[in-house]
């Protein structure tokens, strides 16, 4: 009822609030830049996990890899050795 009478504060809280709405809508646009930027970094943590556990497996095959010819090799030494105790007896 205030406003009514005083025509001159209606044409101000008009006024006002064409800046609170303008307030509102860069507030929204900051916000919704946030979370953008929030997406972003989550897909790029979420790609550094998946080249580790690609890195991880590679390094897990390396290993298994230079295991199994290490046992290959023991083997073959042992068998060398068996065989020539086989042949001194």
């Amino acid at each position: 009822m205030y406003f009514i009478r005083f025509p001159f504060f209606v044409n101000i809280y008009i006024y006002i609030l064409g800046f609170a709405k303008e307030a509102l809508d860069l507030s929204k646009q900051q916000e919704q830049t946030k979370q953008q930027e929030y997406v972003t970094k989550m897909k790029e943590y979420e790609a550094h996990i998946e080249h580790s556990k690609v890195e991880q497996k590679r390094v897990d095959g390396d290993e298994k890899r230079k295991t199994l010819q290490e046992e290959t090799k023991q083997n073959q030494l042992r068998a060398q050795y068996q065989d020539q105790l086989a042949r001194k007896r």
